[in-house]
This record gives C-alpha cells, sequence and structure tokens, in this order.
C-alpha cells in the first residue's frame, strides 16, 4: 500500500513543469476554471474503500479542457485492484467574467463513484452528467464562490443544484474549501476541508464528503478524501 502511493507522489513531484497550477474542482463540484492552453493537469484521488480515481486533463484552446478519468477499486489494500471504464471529462469556458458579471462554463463530466464492477459504467453515485457553473470572486480578495445546475441525462435523475466557496486564510497557500452537493435530491451532500499550494505547480486537498450523512445518506457517509494534483506544459 504504501509503495503504491509513494510512487504516484514520486511521479507528480518528479515530473518537470512550469503552469500555474488551478482549481478546475473544488470539492465533488466543478469551478468555472479551465486549463491554460497547451498545459495539463495530472489528479489522484483516495477515497473510500480503498479505492483511486486518476484524472489527467489537458489545455487544448484557450477556451477548452478535455479529460479522462479512470477509478481503480482496492487500491489500497490487498484485494485485487479492478479498474472501471474511463471516462470523458469536458469543459468550456463560455465567458471569463467582468468586474460586475460572473464567468460561465458549461461541461460534462461522465465520472461517477464506486463502480459497480470492472470495466463497468454503472456506479453506485451516479456521474455528474451535464452542467452549467458560474464563477466570481464575491466580498473579499480571492474568496471564490461557484454555483450552478447539473443533470444526468442517462439516468434521467432530473436537475440538481450544488454551490462551493474557497476561502483564503494564508494568502496564495491555504485555504478552506466548502460545498454543497446534490441538492434538488434525497442524496444531498454538505463537504468541508481545506486546500494546501505546495508549490506553484502542485496543490493537495483533503476533505470530508457528506459531513452529516446518516444511513439514508450517501453510500459514503463522513468519508474521508484525500487529493494530489500537479500541472504542467506540454
Amino acid at each position: 500500500m504504501s509503495k503504491k502511493i509513494a510512487i504516484l507522489l514520486s511521479i507528480v513531484f518528479l515530473i518537470s513543469a512550469s503552469a500555474k497550477a488551478d482549481i478546475l474542482n473544488m470539492g465533488d463540484s466543478p469551478t468555472t476554471r479551465i486549463l491554460e492552453y497547451s498545459s495539463y493537469q495530472l489528479n489522484f484521488r483516495f477515497f473510500g474503500g480503498g479505492n483511486m480515481q486518476t484524472n489527467i486533463n489537458f489545455g487544448i484552446f484557450q477556451f477548452l479542457t478535455l479529460g479522462f478519468t479512470c477509478e481503480l477499486d482496492n487500491f489500497v489494500g490487498s484485494n485485487e485492484i479492478t479498474a472501471a471504464m474511463p471516462s470523458l471529462l469536458v469543459k468550456m469556458l463560455i465567458y471569463s467574467g467582468d468586474m460586475n458579471l460572473p464567468s460561465v462554463s458549461l461541461g460534462y463530466d461522465g465520472q461517477g463513484y464506486y463502480s459497480t464492477d470492472r470495466y463497468s459504467t454503472d456506479y453506485l453515485q451516479d456521474p455528474r452528467g451535464v452542467y452549467l457553473v458560474l464563477g466570481k470572486e464575491l466580498f473579499v480578495e480571492n474568496l471564490m464562490i461557484n454555483a450552478g445546475l447539473n443533470s444526468n441525462s442517462f439516468k434521467e435523475s432530473g436537475i440538481r443544484f450544488f454551490t462551493n466557496a474557497m476561502f483564503p486564510i494564508i494568502q496564495d497557500i491555504f485555504f478552506l474549501i466548502s460545498e454543497i452537493d446534490n441538492m434538488g435530491s434525497s442524496n444531498s451532500r454538505l463537504n468541508l476541508g481545506v486546500n494546501l499550494k505546495v508549490s506553484q505547480t502542485v496543490d493537495v486537498e483533503f476533505f470530508i464528503r457528506d459531513c452529516w450523512g446518516g444511513s439514508g445518506g450517501s453510500e459514503m457517509p463522513n468519508e474521508r478524501v484525500f487529493r494530489i494534483s500537479h500541472t504542467g506544459k506540454f
């Protein structure tokens, strides 16, 4: 277990890069931000059940980020590792925002959580699907607030809402994050955590997913999630 994690962390820190790390997702939900043109972002996210999601995104145009994600079940532990079908992520910046109006992004995220079988596209927790998100700096410097709606059209789950915020504790280094996700369903979640900028290209995030979840809530209430992200140029 420790060897697997050590290898992944070594990959993140040893890859040379000159692009600035950016927050494409805050907790579970998206922000309006996209990657710089000709940059990439590599994420490793560890969550309940010893599972891990690995994700890579590319800034292929000034307004468009394209990515792929794959869930590896039982990555941490002694059980056999199984892989789900890779999923597509797309985010397009529609409007970059100004002093009065928020930035606007439209995207699609096909990645769910807890795949039901090897190479399966079915998950115990549905993918976000198609989403629209608005974001703006409000009240104080670097307090970023995003809000949006999403729908997983493939499972006809209806429209759901989300909002997230990042509050600076140490400017450009340490942030508190909060998120309310899946509003409009019986499985709404409050997520709380912290984000640390280790360097210009690396950040780590720890948050508690579904903080006050009970037996009738999500599949893994009070779940601890750890994510490490590296951004570079290609």
